[in-house]
């Protein structure tokens, strides 16, 4: 006995043929957004991960940002190369085809001497010593914007990371014009503008923030470390002769009364050179306070002065003069 046929419902069936494409088929929102705007997610993606490469080189990476985004999709695999190629030009990248080569390398070599740069910069200084790496193609002749701007952050690192170093073995031998010295900076900001105006600051706005960061208060360090140096070089001339009036001529004539202003007056023409907020200049550490020989001035200002009462007057437009590169917390801080 054979049953009967079930007849077919034509609107279970039509219903089912309408979310059939939607059971078979996985939707990838991410994979139908506009090109535009996941060249934009990208390069903001890109540009907090080259942040942590670069300034934060022992931190553990859990992920390869570039091997994901390049196995995402088509058009993930297209932008990022994009990307690539404005940051590293053809280190890994052949312009006319669009292949890339093995990248792994080049970030390694970086990575490497960065991390030195942090935990033995004093390597970097003597030339029986320098790290082998910094003889690599990439970084001996860097030719894209990348590979010059993180060249020259590595070295000002090891130099800045040296200075401080050495000033607490031997004060007088520290020199600081090697730290983030005109030069350089001229490269790395030059190198930046290479970089589309669309997406450079996406990619290395975190990067370049922390590099004016530094060279201000290195450029800081440096105005003060010349004051000092000319306040002792006249602690020597007044104990030695005595000549008040000449010294008292060549002290610029800052008030206690008007050390404040003509604080913030340099404080703010300092952040305008590296196009900062007075409020992203770093404040003076310890360190910093002892390579430019602050406490060893200071010591000396008090000793002259208890010489006579003849020194006070001279002494305190002295320490007017260096208080004057100095902010409200820093003085609060080194000078009472």
């Amino acid at each position: 006995m054979f049953r009967k046929k079930a007849r077919h419902n034509k609107s279970s069936l039509t219903a089912g043929t309408k979310h059939a494409p939607a059971l078979q088929t996985p939707y990838n929102l991410a994979l139908q957004l506009p090109t535009e705007l996941v060249y934009m997610i990208l390069a903001t993606s890109m540009g907090d991960y080259l942040g942590d490469v670069m300034l934060y080189p022992s931190k553990v990476q859990q992920w390869d940002a570039t091997l994901t985004f390049l196995h995402v999709s088509h058009t993930f695999r297209g932008c990022t190369i994009k990307l690539l190629y404005h940051l590293w030009g053809d280190t890994f990248i052949h312009e006319r085809t669009s292949v890339i080569g093995n990248y792994k390398p080049t970030y390694s070599i970086f990575r490497q001497l960065s991390r030195q740069a942090r935990s033995a910069p004093l390597t970097f200084t003597y030339q029986d010593t320098k790290p082998k790496l910094l003889s690599a193609r990439v970084v001996r002749h860097p030719i894209s914007p990348l590979a010059r701007i993180w060249s020259a952050l590595i070295r000002n690192t090891a130099a800045a990371n040296a200075v401080l170093l050495d000033a607490e073995n031997d004060r007088i031998r520290v020199d600081f014009e090697d730290v983030y010295a005109a030069e350089d900076l001229r490269a790395i900001t030059n190198s930046y503008t290479e970089i589309p105006a669309g997406v450079r600051s996406l990619l290395l706005g975190c990067v370049m923030h922390q590099v004016m960061t530094q060279a201000v208060i290195w450029t800081k360090l440096k105005e003060l470390s010349a004051s000092i140096s000319n306040v002792i070089r006249l602690l020597t001339r007044l104990v030695e002769a005595g000549a008040q009036i000449e010294i008292r001529a060549e002290l610029p004539e800052i008030t206690e009364d008007s050390v404040v202003q003509v604080s913030r007056d340099k404080h703010t023409s300092l952040a305008g050179i590296f196009s900062l907020a007075i409020e992203d200049i770093p404040p003076l550490h310890s360190r910093h306070a002892t390579a430019v020989g602050l406490d060893m001035v200071l010591f000396l200002l008090k000793l002259v002065e208890s010489e006579g009462s003849m020194y006070v007057e001279l002494c305190q437009i002295m320490r007017n003069y260096i208080a004057s590169y100095l902010t409200d917390t820093e003085r609060a801080r080194y000078l009472r």
